[in-house]
């Protein structure tokens, strides 16, 4: 389960990066100046996770929650849900009404769920943060494209620890001579949906990356992996 201090500090970090910042003080018009945040794939870990960090700091509002239509939870209050007091937002599956009122999107669902609400962002001019792993060239050439219309944050992992290493991963493989081979062992709880992970992928494009000769041949990243699953 993700701690929500670390996504607390997460969701602190992305409200204070500079372009963000910049950008939701041009656009939020409303006096409070708390940024009025939407969780999608609400009732997910990451989703009930995200609704704990966000009543744990100052600076954003959870202004509403959204599930897939026809969830046997719709209509409940999200606080609840998260095992909290209620926060007075109801679960809901209307994101268009839900982003109309919103300046950001928080998106930790899937690749298809991600392009919709990637479009429905772009519309609407929001932030949109997206933690969704299992993305195609494709889906990201889709996101590049929204990203015209909107401010887009996303990554394979959000965590600040494994984004030093992703730099840290690209410096070494640059280190090491051409004959050398990198491979990546993952070990994952068997909930996981994605194999090869976001954070592996990452990894990998840095060290794939990290040479001049490796540089000039970004698709020579091998995509044969290990994945180690546990049951617990």
């Amino acid at each position: 389960m993700p701690r929500t201090g670390s996504l607390a500090q997460l969701c602190s970090r992305i409200l204070n990066e500079p372009r963000f910042r910049s950008w939701s003080l041009l656009h939020m018009s409303h006096a409070d100046k708390d940024m009025r945040l939407v969780v999608v794939g609400a009732t997910g870990r990451m989703g009930l996770a995200l609704i704990r960090a966000i009543k744990e700091m100052g600076g954003c509002v959870l202004c509403a929650a959204i599930a897939r239509e026809g969830h046997p939870h719709l209509g409940r209050d999200a606080g609840t849900l998260a095992g909290g007091e209620p926060v007075g937002v109801p679960l809901t599956s209307n994101a268009l009404h839900a982003f109309a009122k919103a300046d950001g999107v928080l998106d930790f669902t899937a690749p298809t769920a991600t392009l919709a609400f990637a479009e429905l962002a772009a519309q609407a001019g929001l932030v949109h943060v997206i933690g969704t792993t299992g993305l195609t060239a494709q889906d990201m050439d889709k996101l590049a494209a929204a990203a015209r219309h909107a401010v887009l944050i996303q990554s394979g992992n959000m965590s600040l620890c494994v984004n030093l290493l992703q730099d840290l991963v690209r410096r070494a493989a640059a280190a090491l001579a051409p004959e050398f081979n990198i491979e990546i062992v993952e070990m994952h709880h068997r909930h996981k949906v994605d194999a090869p992970s976001g954070t592996a992928l990452m990894l990998g494009e840095a060290a794939a990356h990290g040479g001049p000769l490796r540089r000039s041949r970004p698709n020579s990243i091998s995509r044969s992996w290990t994945c180690i699953t546990v049951a617990r």
